[in-house]
């Protein structure tokens, strides 16, 4: 029987509410997970397997995936109160923690689960977590180690500096080029850049310093990045018209050095490459306090639906789900979002998390700090890191005022100060 379930938003249908029926605490019968994989029943057998194995009461898991936007499918869905046992959760209503409970079965006590896994804060309001991360990730730059090699470059870039050099040396010395930027694409990539280069607390200091772009803060050294790498000519040539597809393959054969990207495209670059070895991971060229850290972040968030009659199974299942044991994470290029045990992940992972300490892709800062700091970026208009890099594309290609285009952002940051008092 082929159990996967393609869902349309178009054939969505509100359903009636239904009478409320005792939830059972055991673990057995059926459960339904809602997914965005279109794959889900293939990328998920094995887990299924592992977990009807475990569990032999167990009779039946039934994957439900969309072929469309799943923000947008799963949230008019969940107002059908029909939304299966077990779903990811769209990032949307986690900007609006008060209502998690709405929809969410409370997996635990904040305090308690962050002893067992990573990112409880996701989705957390009054000290209980409603969703977790189905995998963490880690984010930096996947490069072809044969690249910097042939071009005499002994040691991985440490700084902004060490890889300019690093791209020359590439540029006049073989006939690669060194970046692939893909800032068309995946300008968003270099959001979780910014605990790299300012900590985990840098909205904090950008508050109290009361600037975004001085030389030194995160925001300006990775503008200063990028703009030096297009209008050095390290990157592609045309930054506005890059194919991520192609780019994959371009990092494989060795035609560029390298690519903003996270851990779960390596397994992808490394199964073009035909020499796989070569192809790993390493962080951002910055050392912030003195350490070059491995950035790391949570992939799409998993819970469980407050309307589940089969929350026994569906508690059950979520714990293997996110377990080292069930492998899932690593079949996709990450890591289990457990703090201990994964060791057991795969030797061409295994070392981003031995080599580097561990650096979260997203503040950790108290939520009226975020909320002040949220406010004023979206008021002088630098909330997206993407946005940001777009408008520096145009000025890097076409000999723009760069040096102009920062003064605005810190003219603009300094209004929206001003407006705010």
């Amino acid at each position: 029987m082929k159990k996967i379930v393609f869902l349309m938003l178009s054939a969505v249908l509100v359903l009636t509410a239904c009478g409320e029926t005792e939830k059972t605490t055991e673990v057995g019968g059926e459960i339904t997970v809602v997914t965005s994989f279109t794959d889900a029943e293939e990328r998920f057998s094995q887990v299924e397997s592992k977990f009807i194995e475990m569990n032999p009461d167990v009779t039946d898991i039934i994957w439900e995936s969309t072929g469309s936007d799943y923000d947008e499918y799963i949230t008019t869905r969940m107002t059908s109160g029909d939304y299966g046992d077990v779903l990811l959760v769209p990032f949307s209503l986690t900007s609006t923690p008060e209502q998690l409970g709405e929809f969410l079965y409370p997996i635990g006590e904040t305090k308690d689960l962050s002893k067992v896994y990573k990112f409880t804060d996701q989705a957390a309001f009054e000290e209980s977590t409603y969703a977790l991360p189905i995998s963490v990730n880690t984010l930096g730059l996947i490069y072809n180690e044969d690249v910097f090699t042939n071009a005499g470059v002994k040691e991985m870039p440490t700084s902004s500096e060490d890889m300019y050099k690093a791209c020359e040396s590439i540029q006049t010395k073989t006939k690669s080029k060194c970046w692939y930027s893909n800032l068309n694409s995946m300008p968003m990539l270099w959001t979780g850049a910014l605990t790299s280069y300012g900590g985990e607390q840098y909205p904090s200091e950008i508050l109290n310093k009361k600037t975004i772009v001085e030389e030194g803060q995160p925001h300006r050294e990775i503008l200063d990045f990028a703009y030096n790498m297009i209008s050095k000519g390290y990157s592609e040539s045309d930054p506005l018209t890059g194919d991520y597809m192609q780019s994959e393959q371009l990092i494989a054969d060795g035609e560029y050095g390298f690519m903003v990207m996270g851990s779960q495209s390596l397994s992808s670059i490394q199964s073009k490459s035909k020499n796989p070895d070569s192809i790993k991971m390493m962080p951002f060229p910055v050392k912030f306090n003195d350490t070059m850290s491995m950035p790391i972040g949570a992939d799409e968030l998993i819970g469980i639906s407050k309307n589940s009659d089969n929350i026994g199974t569906s508690e059950a299942f979520l714990e293997f789900l996110l377990s080292p044991e069930s492998g899932f994470a690593y079949a996709n290029g990450g890591f289990s979002p457990q703090i201990e045990g994964n060791d057991a992940a795969p030797e061409y992972l295994a070392y981003q998390l031995t080599d580097y300490p561990i650096i979260r892709t997203i503040p950790t800062e108290p939520l009226d700090v975020t909320k002040e700091y949220n406010e004023l970026a979206a008021s002088a208009n630098v909330s997206s890191m993407s946005a940001l890099l777009t408008d520096l594309i145009g000025i890097a290609t076409n000999d723009g005022d760069y040096d102009a285009y920062i003064e605005k952002i810190s003219k603009d940051w300094e209004a929206a100060i001003s407006d705010q008092k």
